[in-house]
């Protein structure tokens, strides 16, 4: 568990990113859509003041390493702790190809992190944030994994992954550990969403997630 002090009287603010999905050459200066990244992560963090930046998956793509050095760089430049949990497209090359990113990720002193049981997945931990000395809030980082791929009719397909039964087990642990210190907030921070943002939408709009063709 990594422990965040943060004093002062008020909000502890967490400003998310997500699906960025920058490759290395839109780092360059002249590079319209890393302009507009940088731009808008610019205003967001100017408006927001956060304590706290998360970056909840898909920041490039496996393989290109250094744009995921240059994510690093840039966010150590707002002198603000910042973390990742990553995404599909984070993780499609394997564990082998995160390890990489890790590995330098870790060299950054703003960067928060800690190891996990690796048959989890690479980015499974928690961030106890505590606010003049007492514990406050419980981020819970958890790693949603690729894709799941199957044989349909001699054909591979694939679905994306999802949080598997053992992280629940991890899941449930880490609650009660918070609880043990006095924390019962807490957020869960993943990338592929849990299946009841779906089953609340099809509840709420009495429709599929996919709409229909329009002609």
């Amino acid at each position: 568990m990594i422990k965040l002090k943060c004093d002062g009287s008020g909000d502890f603010r967490i400003l998310n990113l997500t699906d960025t999905q920058l490759k290395c050459e839109e780092w360059e200066s002249d590079n319209k859509t890393g302009l507009i990244f940088k731009k808008t992560a610019e205003e967001l963090i100017k408006r927001v003041s956060p304590d706290l930046i998360t970056l909840s998956g898909d920041l490039s793509y496996a393989g290109d390493l250094q744009s995921y050095k240059n994510f690093a760089d840039y966010f150590d430049s707002f002198g603000i702790p910042w973390t990742v949990c990553f995404g599909n497209h984070d993780n499609q090359d394997g564990p082998d190809e995160v390890q990489k990113i890790l590995d330098e990720y870790i060299k950054h002193p703003l960067f928060l992190f800690q190891k996990c049981d690796e048959a989890l997945g690479k980015t499974n931990f928690v961030i106890l944030i505590e606010k003049n000395g007492k514990p406050t809030e419980g981020v819970i980082v958890m790693d949603t994994h690729d894709r799941e791929f199957y044989l349909e009719d001699d054909k591979q397909k694939f679905h994306w992954d999802r949080l598997w039964k053992e992280q629940l087990v991890w899941y449930k642990e880490q609650i009660t550990e918070l609880k043990a210190v006095g924390c019962n907030d807490t957020m869960l921070i993943t990338h592929i969403p849990i299946n009841a943002y779906s089953l609340a939408f099809k509840a709420a709009f009495n429709c599929e997630l996919v709409p229909k063709t329009v002609k």
